[in-house]
């Protein structure tokens, strides 16, 4: 009896340290900005993964995502390529992510009209810093916000997902 548990134990802990390698240990977050103008909409999604040691990345690829560095030197840190189908067409974005610094990735689509859903009035998303530096023209304004959808989804990479901020641009 003493030895099944000891084997059912060390069943257990391989299986567990196994579940833990295969765990990507990125801190991965969040979301979208919203462009409504005359006769145009831009929908940016925006995501960012930092990790506390060095690791390789693999991020599935989404429509227009594009790899985003502060820096030449980042750029060469991180050796990014894309991964294709024999047709040419992008299966997936892999790129080295190296300790405690962090990479931005943007999707961004456009459509002929706004959509449907009303934002709520309040601004509590940090992406509200990103949007007044990067975004906001004389005579825009932030009309609110709305729950966005994650860039990154990939199964094993929990994602922190910040509310979409919505701007009116004249």
């Amino acid at each position: 009896m003493a030895i099944g548990a000891v084997i059912l134990s060390g069943a257990f802990v391989a299986g567990l340290l196994t579940w833990g390698k295969a765990r990507k240990p990125t801190l991965t977050c969040g979301g979208k900005i919203r462009i409504v103008s005359h006769g145009i909409t831009q929908d940016d999604d925006w995501a960012y993964e930092t990790c506390h040691q060095h690791i390789s990345s693999t991020i599935r690829w989404v429509d227009t995502t594009r790899l985003i560095f502060a820096s030449a030197a980042q750029l060469d840190a991180c050796v990014a390529r894309l991964v294709c189908y024999p047709n040419g067409d992008v299966d997936y974005i892999f790129f080295d992510l190296p300790a405690k610094t962090k990479i931005a990735l943007l999707s961004r689509r456009c459509g002929p009209r706004a959509p449907t859903v009303s934002p709520a009035p309040a601004i509590t998303s940090p992406l509200a810093e990103v949007a007044r530096n990067l975004y906001l023209r004389p005579g825009d304004q932030f009309i609110g916000q709305l729950p966005s959808s994650p860039l990154i989804g990939e199964p094993y990479a929990p994602v922190v997902q910040w509310p979409g901020l919505v701007i009116r641009r004249k």
